[in-house]
């Protein structure tokens, strides 16, 4: 996507995004991505909702004791009281010192998702900012004066200080920070959350991708079509198997005259026993959506103001995206890796190509996917296991939740490609065996009308 097709778009949406929700954020994902533009947004906020930040906000303003985050130092230094005539001072000290990202600068429209995610997750209304602040953010997101966030930062354990510091950098050249708004802008996980959505809505392209792929690569391959039968749903309690076998069936049934063929019947188990790998895959899918919700209707930061008390807890911290991106990630090379084996049998054994030895055909697209897979796995290794602690190990715990989210990413672009090496090779196979009557154009269209590079 083009900077300028971003920005000088001039359609707007309304959103409220006090009710705000994960098929909002992907709808205005696949705007982006698939038609080229991104339509600006008119923030609506609801007077209620206006009302408990302002109320919040006086509990913030009539403390008269040391909390963290408003009088106090932070992370390890959480021990030192700050005077009253330096609140201010510490605030934008704060966003100075935690600016430290390192790198070319990240994509812009993964920064006002960013910016549309905070918003949402301050307006819950437990974070004791003011509304001043409030309308700031709003400027930002309507306007799309979009800081810059560099690619190396955050580690996802006291929420995503860097990129968010970088953000909050933007807002504070034109506005005067209260004590607490630093901290509750920077302490959250709106960064890592953001790419993780990105990461989910192209996921379910990869899946939709990979089951129309299978069954291009099954006619090429005379496979049977009896094992992704729709009986089969009756012999399975998994309610994500019986979705598998009817996405599959849906591409199969576009072109039924291919299903009574004299085929391979046992099959490679890269082709038959795609319906059983890919259940845990859909179920995960479904698990991720839901914590996806979860994270963006939660106040993120810390301290939390709730029933008139300063609560010091911890829904900063980035664990939940990091695992899950671990076990998305897995199943991303599964779905790999079935397309890498199935191009084994899609090349025996002539590597499709007419005067074979004069010349070597496709030989060496499968060199490519190898190069791809290898790398693939390399991208899929857990990150979430991983902990070197900071702050003196006062943070002795990180989650690497905006590595993981934008490793998430980098995984499914390249499974992308190995699938669209395969469906390539599938083609060809069709084309060499002179199978009749295979049409579908307008279906596979569709499947290259997004483009991941921009954002890995």
């Amino acid at each position: 996507m083009d900077k300028k097709a971003f920005q000088n778009s001039r359609k707007s949406i309304l959103i409220d995004v006090a009710n705000l929700n994960l098929e909002t954020i992907l709808n205005i994902i696949s705007n982006y991505f698939e038609k080229g533009s991104f339509e600006r947004v008119k923030i609506f906020v609801p007077n209620n909702i206006k009302e408990k930040i302002n109320s919040v906000r006086r509990k913030v303003e009539r403390i008269d004791k040391p909390v963290y985050g408003i009088n106090t130092g932070f992370g390890k230094l959480f021990n030192k009281i700050i005077s009253d005539n330096k609140l201010q001072e510490l605030q934008c000290n704060l966003i100075y010192s935690h600016t430290a990202g390192y790198g070319k600068k990240i994509n812009d429209f993964v920064v006002f998702l960013t910016l549309l995610i905070r918003l949402r997750q301050l307006l819950i209304g437990y974070s004791g900012i003011s509304w001043e602040m409030i309308e700031k953010i709003i400027d930002l997101v309507e306007n799309q004066e979009l800081p810059e966030i560099p690619f190396y930062t955050s580690v996802g354990a006291s929420g995503d200080l860097i990129p968010l510091s970088h953000i909050f950098l933007k807002i504070i050249e034109n506005y005067n920070p209260k004590p607490k708004e630093s901290i509750a802008f920077i302490n959250g996980t709106s960064y890592s959350l953001a790419n993780f959505i990105i990461g989910l809505f192209f996921i379910e392209k990869l899946i939709d991708f990979s089951n129309f792929v299978i069954v291009v690569s099954s006619i090429a391959g005379n496979i049977d079509f009896s094992h992704f039968s729709e009986k089969l749903k009756k012999t399975k309690f998994s309610k994500y198997f019986r979705q598998v076998i009817e996405d599959i069936n849906n591409y199969i049934n576009l072109n039924s005259f291919f299903k009574d063929r004299n085929t391979l019947l046992q099959a490679p188990y890269s082709y038959r026993c795609y319906p059983q790998i890919m259940e845990s895959m859909y179920g995960l899918l479904d698990l991720s959506c839901y914590f996806a919700q979860s994270e963006l209707n939660s106040n993120t930061d810390n301290p939390l103001v709730v029933d008139e008390e300063f609560i010091s807890a911890g829904n900063f911290h980035g664990n939940t995206i990091s695992t899950l991106s671990d076990h998305l990630k897995i199943h991303i090379f599964q779905v790999a890796n079935m397309s890498f084996q199935r191009m084994n049998h899609l090349l025996n054994p002539d590597f499709i190509i007419v005067d074979e030895g004069l010349n070597s055909g496709f030989m060496i697209s499968h060199y490519l996917a190898s190069h791809l897979l290898v790398e693939l796995k390399n991208n899929c290794l857990p990150i979430s296991m991983e902990n070197f602690p900071v702050s003196l190990n006062q943070e002795d715990l990180v989650s690497f939740s905006e590595n993981n989210s934008k490793k998430l990413l980098k995984c499914a672009y390249l499974s992308s490609i190995i699938l669209s090496i395969e469906f390539m090779l599938a083609l060809q196979r069709i084309k060499l065996n002179n199978i009749q009557d295979f049409n579908w154009d307008k279906t596979f269209e569709k499947f290259f009308k997004t483009d991941l590079r921009e954002v890995v």
